[in-house]
């Protein structure tokens, strides 16, 4: 849907294809991060805590979207 108002187009295909360029993009930047976390600490403890941090904040009821959308503001909006 964001790609379709961005690109202003309605090419499935396209869209498609953008959604899953930035998911291995982002895959590979968590790959490189937990590579480079476990090569200064010999351990993921430090990741743990950031992803139980990002899902409290994410799961934060009296927020619409979250306080992890909050802050990055971007908000999700209902139709």
């Amino acid at each position: 849907m964001l790609a379709g108002e961005t690109l202003k187009t309605e090419s499935i295909g396209l869209q498609t294809g953008i959604l899953l360029l930035f998911h291995q993009l982002g895959g590979v930047g968590a790959a490189l991060a937990g590579g480079i976390n476990y090569d200064l600490f010999q351990n993921y403890q430090v990741l743990l805590l950031i992803n139980i941090g990002l899902s409290l904040g994410t799961a934060v009821r009296d927020r619409p979207g979250g306080l992890f959308l909050q802050l990055f503001h971007m908000p999700i909006t209902r139709r």
